[in-house]
């Protein structure tokens, strides 16, 4: 099946352009983004309002110096002014009062929100689950935008949630209270601007010198070229006190064989430990580790959640966004390019040669190893 599954990949790509040469290198760390502006927009009646209090206070103690503008109808301004979690309250009437009145046309309604004049926001979020109100979103120069899906035009959400009362009626499953979607909402929010913030990790104390690598990673598409890893471990060897060692699964022995033999055929010196430890003396080993180097695999994300200063290259085989490791010290390098995420498993179906770990420099993954250590210094 896995088969068939790359071949099927394989031919979807030949009805689109060859992608080598559209790489763009892109390098994430761990840092927050800072929120100082939030926009909600909560513009149904009293009781949905009521109901998504709860919603705005997460946002409200996750960002407590914030300043959080809540856009309302005008029959819910003194209900927000009295809940105590916002800077300033909007009145604008998307809605009328009585649901059974003309409604404005909805070009009216969007040049009235227009002239608020609400300025840039950090964050954007639209409390409706219903969604009539998402458009307004679009008007908005925010860095993150979020809200549930929409099937209307011209609105662009950088995050959404599905709407749960179809999917619910889809499965036959419960539905969630209505209170509760919103607030999911909300950590929704918190969650995609936290950067791998996390809580209490392990004490370390990092053997000076001492670098772990993974340069195996289950199948040759996440790989990286066996040269790089040899120039990099050559160079980062070099240091009087460094001390680079190799680990990982049995399915990685064979390709970290060679890239070990390689390193001392240069007059190198590397500790291949692939698959010859138990799992428990491998995390001893990476909580030593001043930091860890390694591709898109289960023990990046285990150096990386335990507070190592990591650096992760990540092919374009699956969807960075998605499946970076993340932590307090988590750093990541990854090429975009039209043709990723592609999901392949076999290399031979890839069209542009390899393009997205090809386009990782030596230069590019050394810069980013050192600015893991200094951050975590």
């Amino acid at each position: 099946m896995a088969k068939l599954r790359d071949i099927a990949l394989w031919a979807a790509s030949r009805l689109r352009p060859s992608p080598a040469g559209d790489a763009r290198l892109v390098r994430t760390g761990p840092h927050a983004r800072p929120v100082e502006t939030i926009l909600i927009l909560k513009l149904d009646r009293i009781g949905d309002f009521v109901i998504g209090l709860d919603a705005c206070r997460r946002l409200r103690n996750r960002w407590p110096a914030a300043r959080i503008t809540c856009v309302c109808a005008g029959w819910n301004v003194d209900l927000a002014r009295r809940a105590g979690l916002f800077d300033e309250v909007v009145a604008y009437d998307f809605f009328t009062r009585t649901i059974a009145k003309h409604r404005q046309p909805m070009a009216d309604r969007i040049e009235r929100f227009r002239a608020l004049k609400l300025g840039p926001q950090d964050i954007a979020i639209d409390l409706r689950h219903d969604d009539d109100t998402r458009i307004l979103l679009g008007e908005v120069d925010a860095g993150l935008r979020a809200g549930f899906e929409t099937n209307r035009g011209g609105v662009a959400l950088d995050l959404v949630l599905p709407r749960f009362d179809a999917a619910a009626r889809r499965h036959g499953a419960t539905e969630l209270a209505a209170g509760d979607r919103l607030s999911l909402l909300a950590d929704a929010v918190i969650l995609a601007m936290a950067a791998g913030e996390g809580g209490a990790r392990p004490v370390r104390a990092p053997r000076r010198g001492l670098i772990v690598m993974t340069p195996g990673a289950g199948f040759a598409v996440k790989r990286w070229p066996t040269e790089r890893w040899v120039e990099l471990c050559l160079q980062l060897g070099s240091a009087p006190e460094a001390r680079l060692v190799f680990v990982g699964g049995p399915e990685d022995r064979a390709f970290n064989a060679i890239v070990a033999e390689r390193i001392r055929a240069g007059g190198g010196a590397v500790d291949d430990r692939t698959a010859d430890l138990p799992m428990a003396d491998v995390l001893a080993l990476i909580d030593e580790a001043e930091r860890f180097i390694g591709l898109d695999s289960g023990l990046s994300h285990i150096a990386a959640e335990r507070g190592v200063p990591t650096v992760t290259l990540f092919s374009g085989h699956a969807d960075p966004a998605v499946w970076m490791p993340r932590g307090p010290r988590a750093f990541g390098i990854h090429a975009e390019l039209s043709c990723s995420p592609c999901g392949l498993k076999d290399i031979r179906y890839c069209r542009a040669d390899h393009a997205c770990m090809r386009s990782i420099e030596v230069a590019d993954v050394l810069d980013l190893a050192r600015q893991a250590v200094a951050d975590a210094d």
